[in-house]
């Protein structure tokens, strides 16, 4: 039986109605879910292709890059070339920004990491792509970019989560759906309409091999997490799968809080215009927090294209309660 004989609706029958007015910004989030549908599929046939292997280069942050992560943003940007309205795209893969065309009012402004989690596609798990957009309220020229990108300005994120069934979660501030698609149809479909994040949190996603330079609001939390509650802790279960989207997405149906927060040596790993504001806009979207620790990933000002970020999101009484203790320290 298809989706549509089981009453899932389509992805652009949803945004025909999400986005009103707006037919542009729906033309925008198609193509942005026919791109990773494209991602998707050069994943599948990679290791035919031997190129799971190092590229020999390094991005902006001095990540090693794999073939897989320039194939990914080539495929991003072929796709959002096609519409005139895209004025500048912002890639974790790309050193500075990628302008398409001179800038001017409605103009789009999409930033994205094209495949977070690569490092996990030669043992099979779960990767994914971020991205989110912005509109130009008047004429910009380049160096104005930044002050376009906080994470304020966002008019839509999402991300896509390729695992065992493609999936691609969608917001616009005020709601949030989730997707799978159908290879029969060639087509997402909703399965996971106004999907919301529960307030207490059972699950934590952390890197755990990094403990020995949390901060102690970060200890102390997780020792409480991790102390059962019949001895007066939280008795919360570990997660992690070095793939942001995907802690993300566990987090987003089951409930939870992830943490990868600036270390004790003041080192933070996750990017602020491409990771941290796209998925804290989702997390609003979805009633739950996103911080810095301290303050709200939104509020927190661009000073540069790939700048890093502690981050802590999820479960609204985590979030809250850390950031209390941040406070106290």
């Amino acid at each position: 039986m298809s989706p549509d004989a089981r009453g899932f609706k389509p992805l652009s029958t949803v945004l025909s109605r999400r986005c009103g007015s707006d037919p542009a910004l729906q033309q925008l989030l198609e193509i942005l879910a026919d791109t990773c549908i494209n991602v998707a599929e050069r994943l599948q046939s990679s290791a035919f292709r031997r190129n799971t292997t190092i590229a020999g280069s390094q991005n902006s942050n001095g990540d090693l890059q794999k073939p897989l992560d320039l194939e990914a943003d080539a495929i991003f940007e072929t796709h959002l070339a096609l519409l005139p309205n895209v004025a500048a795209l912002v890639s974790e893969e790309r050193d500075d920004v990628h302008w398409l065309k001179e800038p001017s009012a409605g103009d789009f402004i999409v930033c994205f990491d094209p495949l977070d989690g690569s490092s996990n596609i030669d043992v099979g798990m779960v990767v994914g792509s971020i991205f989110s957009v912005f509109r130009l309220e008047e004429d910009h020229q380049p160096y104005d970019l930044l002050s376009v990108l906080s994470g304020q300005n966002q008019i839509a994120a999402g991300y896509a989560l390729y695992g065992p069934v493609t999936e691609l979660v969608l917001g616009m501030g005020d709601w949030i759906d989730g997707y799978c698609y159908d290879p029969a149809s060639g087509t997402f479909y909703r399965t996971h309409p106004d999907m919301t994040i529960a307030t207490d949190a059972k699950e934590v996603a952390i890197n755990a091999a990094r403990e020995a330079l949390w901060p102690s609001p970060i200890a102390q939390f997780i020792r409480d997490c991790f102390t059962p509650k019949l001895s007066g802790g939280r008795g919360a279960n570990m997660r992690w799968t070095a793939s942001m989207v995907a802690d993300v997405h566990r987090i987003l149906l089951r409930g939870g809080v992830f943490i990868y927060p600036e270390d004790r040596e003041q080192n933070a790993r996750l990017r602020l215009v491409y990771e941290a504001n796209p998925i804290a806009f989702l997390m609003r979207s979805a009633g739950a927090r996103a911080t810095n620790g301290r303050d709200d990933i939104l509020s927190l000002p661009v000073n540069d294209l790939h700048q890093k970020v502690g981050v802590v999101l999820g479960a609204c009484d985590a979030v809250t309660y850390i950031q209390t203790q941040y406070e106290k320290a």
